[in-house]
């Protein structure tokens, strides 16, 4: 190995060095925030019984230690069952979904209450609000959008139906808000690559475009033949 090889190589392993260690000491302190945020919300939720009073605090508790574990993670709680659940959510944005993981497994197996990472489905009834607007997801319809040079693509173009004009910004929120509340945030997340928002009159005929029930079996269809394609 002559000089100029040696220090190529040199270089390579200094920079592959300082990469190890940057993720290694961002990894520890995502380790040590989550410790501090169950450590803080046991302490706050202590006596949590799922009464509506004990839920109220168990969520304040949350999102105040949530926001010093990670500013863009929200919280919520699910309390359909006897123990209620909480539920940490990165708002659909995928670039903080380690975070929630890291949180949700880092959980405590004395919590009362149930954990749960991303929102999940809400099903075809659901009901999504934005900027004091309501959106009847069922009224939707999709159409699938897809990339001759990249057969992994998906696509979705979600049709909204409204009586009063939207902005730009508003329907995009309520199409991507949609998509994730019939899938579950995580599968939004992981197999939907692009959003596409169209907003229509009510008279507007509705033939050619799907449903957003069907919505899951098509991301199923999709998932199938990308498998095949591997």
């Amino acid at each position: 190995m002559d000089l100029q090889e040696a220090t190529i190589w040199q270089i390579c392993w200094s920079w592959f060095h300082q990469i190890f260690n940057v993720r290694i000491s961002w990894a520890m302190q995502m380790r040590r925030r989550a410790a501090e945020f169950w450590n803080g919300l046991m302490r706050d939720a202590a006596g949590c019984d799922g009464t509506p009073g004990a839920t109220d605090a168990l969520l304040v508790a949350a999102e105040k230690h949530l926001a010093r574990y990670n500013e863009h993670l929200g919280c919520e709680l699910i309390c359909t069952n006897s123990v209620p659940a909480l539920v940490i959510t990165a708002y659909g944005n995928s670039d903080h979904r380690d975070a929630v993981v890291e949180l949700c497994s880092a959980a405590p197996i004395s919590v009362p209450f149930e954990v749960k990472a991303f929102r999940p489905a809400a099903g075809a009834n659901a009901i999504c609000e934005i900027d004091d607007r309501c959106f009847d997801v069922a009224a939707m319809r999709f159409q699938s959008l897809s990339d001759a040079n990249d057969p992994m693509f998906l696509g979705i173009c979600v049709h909204i139906y409204a009586e009063k004009p939207l902005t730009d910004e508003l329907a995009f929120a309520a199409a991507t808000l949609a998509v994730q509340m019939i899938l579950g945030e995580e599968t939004f997340m992981t197999r939907v690559d692009f959003i596409k928002a169209v907003t229509h009159g009510r008279s507007v005929d509705t033939a050619g475009f799907v449903p957003m029930i069907m919505l899951p079996t098509l991301v199923e269809r999709h998932l199938a033949r990308v498998r095949a394609l591997t």
